[in-house]
């Protein structure tokens, strides 16, 4: 699976590209929302995992940009893009990602079996992309 990171932690955005990279998934980075989505534009990402606090678009808002028809997004994004949000929020603030487009997401700190768990059942759902 081609998998997108999209977070300013860069230690952490290194350790999930080494791990999701050794696990065999092809990985790009982001440090920040905005290049998340400009990366999503170019196309070819199947997963976005991203991070709910980054500089310029936090996670909330790029599942919004995803999503949205109208938005900044392209309708090819927005339909095959699953996404993964890494949060330490929790409860109804937590669901505010959900309601945003995220489909699924994992509160921080989070052990890594979980994120592949995740990142499986994308590609049971997107059909091997």
């Amino acid at each position: 699976m081609r998998v997108l990171v999209a977070d300013d932690d860069t230690k952490l955005l290194g350790m999930l590209r080494h791990s999701l990279t050794r696990a065999g998934h092809d990985v790009e980075t982001a440090v920040d929302g905005d290049q998340a989505l400009d990366k999503l534009r170019a196309g070819g990402i199947s997963v976005l995992v991203c991070d709910w606090k980054m500089p310029g678009l936090d996670g909330v808002e790029l599942c919004r940009a995803v999503r949205s028809a109208g938005g900044q997004a392209t309708a090819t994004v927005a339909k095959d893009v699953y996404i993964i949000m890494l949060t330490c929020q929790s409860g109804s603030r937590a669901n505010e990602g959900l309601a945003a487009g995220a489909d699924v997401y994992i509160t921080k700190p989070f052990d890594m079996s979980q994120l592949l768990g995740a990142i499986g059942a994308a590609e049971r759902i997107l059909g091997g992309a």
